[in-house]
């Protein structure tokens, strides 16, 4: 199983043979085997796996707050004898000033002991303390170093950040508007992007948000328009669709089949036809707005888009549509309103959180703005970019706290060669959410396959028992039912990040910065 930045469950290294294997018992039992006086006699005794295991059970105590006190000094002796997991537990409590008090450089120490030893979250939290220079001089040399060796271990949120250290190889950093430029040229190859041009493309999309995309594709559709006066070609494409005497549902088709080739004046003609046979189409005016929007028009996008709704509303796909494109008109309110409401409907739909912490951003709001972007990070959209922009900006700024308000969702494929096919893009970084759409049976690809809260206890056997175990942001294995072939994964959401409102004014605390 990958190692996560939660997974951080008991991990046995040489010791007592009696008390590990008593631990080992725990495991696979999933129960007390032993009395917790038994555990805390070996502990006593010096055994580094019962002191870790120890310190682990205060900290995940259920139904109160953990003795952090307790916490750090299980872990710290068991640490003291290179007891891997326990030194990357005490790094974060040094982190988090929890049961200590906070110190970067302390914490530095102990990650690179933990790091040392081969543990990939502290390999990948080292490489952040590198990355950002906090409680240690940055060293983006180093940071390459320790997210490469994490990278090795399957840590997946590892690769947004070597794609940025590969860019600050080749320019000035956070060059925005000549990156913005760049990807438009791309846009713009008349035969189509060359393989390295394809590779740039997404080492581009590694740094830029949903919005400076959108900037970019708007500045090709102008430039492509300036070349070329697409008025008489769409007339002409018009009069000869018209002569095959096309359905609404026709139109529609072919609108798709111009967006996809990037022939936006068609595509927008077709998509007009169709909805002057058929005005009761949600999906067309969805597809419209897009286009619209590509090209720059986003008023008309907006008018879409809110037709769309209107017919068919609860995806959050047109709400985070719906909010960019108030990002991008300057209506900050507004945009953070539909984020807001794309999040509620899939909190998994990674994309929309960048774009959130810029806005909090520009509003000074800085402890939402690290919210913000650690949930990208956790979904596989972080943006270092940002991430180091509000490290400028809030240098004391504390790292949000893991949340326990954790959901859940799932692909649910017709057949078991799908599955695995599914399965395997996952494990190479494609994104869930929009792989649930794309590829489940069409009644659970709904809003990238999110199914709520995790609630163990409602679940029916055949997905509780793999999910107990299972450590969050894996991927589980594939599960049969009557229904199909699923894929599920746990998740962590910030629930303030999906509240209606929040605060409206400058958010002047100065804290720490950083992932753990």
């Amino acid at each position: 199983m990958k190692s996560g930045v939660f997974s951080n469950g008991p991990r046995l290294v040489p010791g007592s043979l009696v008390c590990a294997l008593l631990l080992m018992a725990l495991l696979l039992s999933g129960s007390r085997v032993a009395a917790l006086s038994d555990l805390r006699l070996a502990a006593e005794q010096g055994d580094c796996n019962a002191q870790y295991e120890l310190g682990y059970r205060v900290l995940k105590a259920k139904g109160q707050k953990p003795d952090y006190r307790e916490v750090v000094k299980w872990f710290r002796r068991a640490a003291e004898q290179g007891h891997a997991e326990a030194q990357y537990g005490l790094a974060l409590r040094y982190l988090f000033g929890q049961g200590v008090e906070k110190n970067f450089s302390v914490a530095v120490d102990w990650l690179q002991k933990a790091a040392e030893q081969g543990h990939a979250d502290a390999q990948l939290s080292l490489g952040l303390r590198y990355y950002w220079g906090q409680g240690i001089d940055k060293d983006h040399e180093l940071a390459r170093h320790w997210f490469e060796k994490a990278a090795a271990q399957g840590q997946a949120e590892v690769r947004q950040y070597l794609a940025s250290l590969q860019l600050e190889r080749q320019e000035p950093r956070d060059d925005l508007e000549n990156w913005i430029a760049e990807y438009a040229e791309i846009l713009l190859s008349a035969a189509g992007p060359s393989e390295p041009q394809l590779q740039r493309k997404e080492q581009l999309e590694g740094l830029l948000t949903v919005k400076e995309i959108m900037q970019a594709f708007q500045r090709a559709s102008a430039i492509k328009d300036q070349r070329t006066d697409p008025r008489q070609q769409v007339a002409t494409y018009l009069t000869t669709l018209a002569q095959r005497q096309p359905t609404a549902e026709g139109y529609f088709r072919e609108g798709n089949r111009q967006l996809h080739e990037g022939q936006l004046p068609l595509a927008i003609a077709a998509y007009q036809q169709s909805l002057e046979l058929n005005p009761e189409n949600p999906n067309c005016y969805q597809n419209l707005a897009s286009t619209y929007a590509h090209t720059g028009q986003f008023d008309l996008a907006i008018e879409m888009l809110r037709k769309s709704i209107a017919l068919d509303s609860g995806w959050a796909d047109k709400h985070a549509t719906l909010g960019l494109l108030y990002d991008l008109k300057q209506n900050r309110t507004a945009a953070l309103a539909e984020y807001r409401t794309a999040a509620r409907l899939n909190p998994g739909l990674g994309w929309v959180y960048p774009d959130m912490a810029a806005i909090f951003m520009q509003q000074q709001q800085y402890a939402a703005a690290g919210k913000a972007l650690r949930q990208a990070e956790l979904l596989g959209h972080g943006k270092p970019r940002l991430s180091a922009r509000l490290a400028t900006l809030a240098p004391a700024l504390a790292q949000p706290k893991p949340s326990d308000d954790i959901r859940l969702r799932q692909l649910v494929l017709p057949n078991r060669q799908s599955a695995e096919q599914a399965l395997a893009e996952l494990n190479g970084g494609r994104d869930f959410s929009s792989l649930a759409q794309a590829v489940s049976i069409p009644r659970y690809n709904r809003n990238g396959g999110y199914w709520g809260r995790y609630q163990p206890d409602q679940l029916a056997p055949s997905f509780r028992v793999p999910l107990k175990k299972l450590p969050l942001l894996a991927f589980s294995p594939i599960i049969e039912t009557t229904e199909g072939f699923h894929i599920l994964q746990k998740f962590p959401v910030i629930p303030e990040l999906l509240a209606d409102g929040g605060s409206s004014g400058p958010d002047r605390s100065r804290v720490g910065s950083g992932a753990y």
